[in-house]
């Protein structure tokens, strides 16, 4: 931005064919129409009209209007604002239509937006982070730069933006809550915030879980049924049949590997699946003796479920005179 001492008025358009920073250039000289007020910013004086801010801003309408003594007042001071974030906020105001928010300027303006109270100005800095955080849902950013995502979601939630906070929480939500700690920057949640987050991460868990239970996958049945049993739904036990029912109706013999049916024991009798169970004693009593009970998870067994494996084995060796072992890895 200029520093003259002189700026230019905030009132003059601009032309179509001129940018931000070439519009920032032409701010070099007394170019205000009629202004009635002057805002001293870093010690530079910013020519303005109180009825443009005072349309604008509740706060510059009481700062004016009220029993204030800025009321009375020919300049303003505000001590507290930054001269460059301060003019691209009044421009936002006089040239809605022409100057635009950028990623480098929408986190500065957020801020002055809300501290006075302009909300069409405060909507376009929601708009451009919704539009921000879209692209991250969407892989549209191919690399999600951490620190500008929690920094977008912290935004969010200081400055309550209704619209663009279900999508930040379900942002933060895909990553687990340490990843604050590998960010440049401490980012302090509100614990409504990391109330949200945590309730969307386990929706999030909860729908992870029921389409691994859907896939029935062998080797993945005690962190499956650990997820899930730990998830508090309607129809839990409903959703635990159907993956046992999967388990079972996809039992191939010759895909399950030691390690899985050790799992599939286990996890038949940790949560009682009977079916499953079942079906990995009448594999277990096929493998091969040494092979199987030499293994240090056998022990792990209770002693009833080793008492029935070894009785079908001996039924299958009572019934057929030999058992047709099978070898699995």
């Amino acid at each position: 931005m200029a520093t003259g001492s002189k700026r230019q008025k905030i009132e003059e358009k601009p032309t179509e064919s001129e940018d931000n920073g070439e519009r920032r250039k032409r701010k070099a000289g007394n170019m205000f129409l009629r202004p009635d007020i002057i805002l001293v910013v870093e010690g530079i004086q910013l020519h303005v009209r109180k009825e443009v801010l005072a349309d604008n801003s509740p706060v510059f309408k009481r700062m004016f209007e009220a029993d204030f003594k800025e009321k009375h007042q020919k300049k303003i001071p505000l001590p507290k604002e930054n001269i460059e974030d301060f003019e691209e906020f009044l421009c936002l105001i006089y040239h809605p239509e022409r100057w635009q928010i950028t990623e480098d300027t929408v986190l500065k303006i957020l801020p002055l937006a809300d501290q006075y109270q302009v909300s069409t100005v405060k909507k376009r800095c929601e708009s451009f982070i919704i539009q921000t955080l879209k692209k991250i849902n969407s892989r549209e950013v191919q690399h999600i730069d951490i620190n500008t995502l929690l920094t977008y979601s912290f935004y969010v939630d200081k400055f309550q933006l209704l619209e663009a906070l279900p999508l930040a929480v379900l942002l933060c939500a895909k990553h687990d809550l340490g990843l604050k700690t590998k960010a440049a920057v401490e980012i302090p949640f509100s614990k409504e915030m990391h109330g949200k987050i945590c309730i969307e991460r386990a929706k999030l868990t909860d729908t992870l879980v029921k389409n691994k239970m859907k896939k029935g996958e062998f080797n993945t049945v005690m962190e499956t049924m650990d997820l899930y049993c730990g998830i508090n739904d309607k129809d839990r036990q409903r959703l635990i049949t159907y993956y046992e029912r999967n388990l079972t109706n996809d039992w191939d013999e010759r895909k399950i590997t030691k390690d899985n049916l050790f799992e599939c024991i286990i996890a038949g009798e940790q949560y009682n699946l009977k079916n499953l169970l079942s079906a990995a004693i009448t594999l277990a009593s096929k493998c091969e003796s040494c092979d199987l009970y030499q293994d240090p998870r056998f022990n792990k067994i209770s002693f009833k479920t080793r008492v029935k494996i070894l009785k079908e084995r001996v039924n299958l060796i009572e019934t057929r005179g030999r058992v047709d072992d099978v070898y699995i890895e």
